[in-house]
């Protein structure tokens, strides 16, 4: 048996393809509609192919995990939100297909970080995280994108991002810091755009910019959703007890990124490992 379909019917708790609904499966409330998005669609298939990749590590490491895709009760944070040893990373997915776009300039990041801050503030605040506060969560935007030159000249300090999350080496993994060398570091930029939000108005949340940015984990240079192929492929080859050749190993990584697809396409699901 494939490790990959191993890793599935693990999960899942099945048995066989005509056995009916898997038993692991476990269902959410869905309290948002859902995104459309074409097959075909970069941004789907990077999500898609990231949940693979984490779901497959976590199955590896014989953790006890919880994995959702576009959990909808996780804001601007729902495309990754994955759970284990008692923390909680919450990931939001930025990819670009064409090179005219694989730069992230300072007024996309700056939009995009209004929009991550909220969900944190809310997330934060809320009660539906409560069972893993804050401190033990981690929050990440992670791209194939790298920095344009403008944003290069920010201060930033390297972070450590888990190993079930990295696809490459080569990228960059920061938080920026603030800069008093420059009138306009990220920190004020976010402050700036965040004064148009009724949500800032609220002490609570204007004391949390810079908390927010000091806990933010940006990993840029990260491997598009074309390499994750590779990537998926050389970890059920890394893991496979039975060896066979590459052609059957691209059929069984067809096969097993469809059922990522079904379950990704769903919306609420969660994969899950006890062990």
């Amino acid at each position: 048996m494939f490790f990959a379909d191993t890793c599935w019917r693990r999960a899942y708790g099945s048995q066989s393809d005509d056995e009916g609904p898997p038993a692991k499966k476990q269902r959410t409330t869905d309290t948002q509609p859902h995104r459309s998005g074409s097959v075909n669609d970069g941004g789907h298939q990077f999500e898609m192919k990231m949940a693979a990749v984490i779901g497959l590590r976590g199955l590896q490491r014989k953790e006890t995990f919880e994995l959702f895709s576009n959990r909808p009760d996780a804001g601007n944070f729902d495309d990754i939100v994955y759970t284990a040893g008692g923390r909680r990373f919450f990931l939001q997915l930025k990819h670009a297909d064409s090179p005219d776009k694989k730069k992230l300039t300072e007024e996309d990041l700056v939009k995009l970080l209004r929009k991550c801050f909220e969900s944190y503030c809310d997330i934060k605040h809320g009660v539906i995280f409560e069972d893993i506060p804050v401190s033990s969560s981690e929050f990440i935007i992670y791209t194939n994108k790298e920095l344009e030159p403008t944003l290069l000249r920010h201060e930033r300090k390297q972070r450590e991002l888990n190993i079930i999350f990295k696809t490459s080496e080569k990228g960059e993994i920061f938080s920026f810091l603030p800069d008093k060398n420059r009138q306009n570091d990220v920190y004020t930029l976010l402050g700036n755009e965040m004064r148009q939000s009724k949500k800032f108005r609220n002490l609570r949340n204007r004391e949390s910019v810079s908390e927010f940015l000091n806990k933010l984990i940006i990993a840029t240079g990260q491997k598009g959703q074309w390499e994750l192929d590779e990537v998926i492929e050389e970890e059920i080859r890394k893991h496979d007890a039975v060896r066979v050749d590459n052609e059957l190993y691209k059929t069984e990584l067809l096969e097993f990124k469809t059922r990522v697809e079904i379950w990704c396409r769903d919306k609420k699901e969660k994969m899950t490992n006890n062990v």
